[in-house]
């Protein structure tokens, strides 16, 4: 069978670090749609750091890919097989132009230079940098992104999302249900997030929108309120509420940058931990 996926080197000097952290980052979130691996310019067949292998334990990676993984030294073939050469410096660009610079056209480099790390905090804030530029660079396109009615596997990861985000979950969302209508954004074939809603006559009530914390900052949550909104005109529906946490800043200026309007308060509404209740509403035009 040929293999349709995206293929993506990263290259760093010893292949310990750098470029495997960003091997890892790019085969956890990319899945199907990519194949990555990752090389040295200099390489001895040794496994990743001790501290990047914790990092990356402690954030969720399989376990027995970190303790099965070994450094490449960096051959012509395997640039001739991938799609695009990722290199963590100018100066490792320039070594590949130089050594094989029949492939020069597919050589890049990150926005900025990765650094040399070795701390655990270091590790961990360029896992950071590093997962958010992979998203903008490789995921998050326009062209990339998809809504869609749930599926059986959206309904499950939209639960596992719920669970993980909310203090008090709401009710898994059936399939079959007549009241709660839900869809799921994608980046590709990878699950991004979701939003709940149900609607009344003309009104419809957000119930719960969240998206994964690596995908968020990128305006997903924009694009699920967008496409509930297109939903809701194609119906008749004159008003969208939805019900916020007061200290929760973040999804209120979401909210709020989108156009709903504070029209309520409600003291003390929720609980674990105690807040006030924000109640919002859009008014929808032209319907």
């Amino acid at each position: 069978m040929t293999d349709n996926r995206t293929k993506v080197l990263f290259v760093c000097t010893t292949n310990t670090t750098r470029s495997v952290l960003a091997q890892f980052v790019l085969d956890r979130f990319g899945y199907s749609r990519f194949k990555s691996s990752s090389a040295g310019i200099i390489a001895s067949g040794i496994p990743m750091g001790n501290e990047l292998a914790e990092v990356l334990a402690h954030l969720g990676y399989s376990q027995s890919l970190i303790d099965g993984f070994k450094s490449t030294q960096i051959d012509e073939k395997q640039i001739k097989d991938c799609d695009v050469v990722y290199c963590a410096t100018g100066y490792h660009k320039s070594y590949l132009e130089d050594k094989y610079p029949e492939y020069a056209d597919k050589y890049r480099t990150f926005s900025t230079d990765l650094p040399d790390v070795s701390s655990k905090e270091q590790i961990e804030a360029l896992v950071f940098r590093t997962k958010n530029e992979l998203f903008d660079t490789f995921l998050l396109k326009d062209d990339s992104i998809s809504i869609k009615t749930m599926d059986e596997k959206s309904l499950d990861y939209s639960w596992e999302l719920e669970k993980e985000t909310f203090a008090h979950p709401f009710p898994r969302i059936s399939s079959d249900s007549e009241m709660i209508r839900s869809f799921a954004i994608y980046s590709y074939d990878v699950f991004c997030g979701y939003l709940n809603y149900r609607s009344v006559l003309d009104e419809s009530e957000i119930m719960t929108v969240a998206v994964r914390k690596e995908f968020r900052h990128h305006g997903l949550g924009n694009m699920l309120l967008k496409e509930l909104e297109r939903v809701c005109r194609e119906k008749g529906v004159r008003n969208i509420y939805l019900e916020a946490r007061k200290t929760n800043t973040a999804a209120r200026t979401m909210y709020e940058h989108y156009g709903f309007e504070q029209i309520g308060f409600r003291k003390n509404y929720y609980d674990s931990p105690v807040d006030d209740g924000i109640l919002y509403r859009l008014s929808i035009l032209g319907v």
